[in-house]
């Protein structure tokens, strides 16, 4: 996530305009309240804890430049250049333009968690680091 900070903090065109893509998240907060709960409640099994709704690489992107105070322009990309970057670097591809998408419910269920922090607190939190680094 640090790298696409850097990356929006450029001011330079990005190429996620036609991205509609899904991917799961969990903001760390999250993720330490659900090993909380677990342990607390004594539970097996696997469980994919995540925030409650999947983002795009664009609303990603959206939801930084918001946060730096800067204007990101998401160019859409032409199909031909997703083909390419998919062939020629697929693990590029599926980081960016990908779908990761998790069925949270046996989490939600098992256990009883609900997130209480979104994707836009913690980008939030990582933008303001950024910012007291620079």
């Amino acid at each position: 996530m640090l790298r696409l900070i850097r990356l929006v903090n450029k001011h330079i065109p990005l190429p996620f305009g036609s991205a509609r893509n899904s991917r799961d998240f969990i903001n760390v907060k999250n993720l330490v309240e659900f090993i909380h709960l677990a342990v607390e409640k004594e539970v097996d099994g696997v469980f994919y804890p995540t925030d409650k709704v999947p983002y795009s690489t664009r609303n990603v992107v959206e939801e930084i430049s918001r946060q730096l105070g800067v204007h990101t322009i998401n160019l859409p990309s032409p199909s031909i250049f997703l083909k390419l970057i998919e062939k020629v670097r697929p693990d590029l591809y599926q980081k960016l333009w990908g779908d990761v998408v998790i069925d949270r419910q046996l989490a939600l269920s098992a256990i009883g968690y609900e997130p209480r922090y979104t994707l836009e607190d913690g980008i939030r939190e990582m933008v303001e680091s950024f910012k007291r680094q620079k």
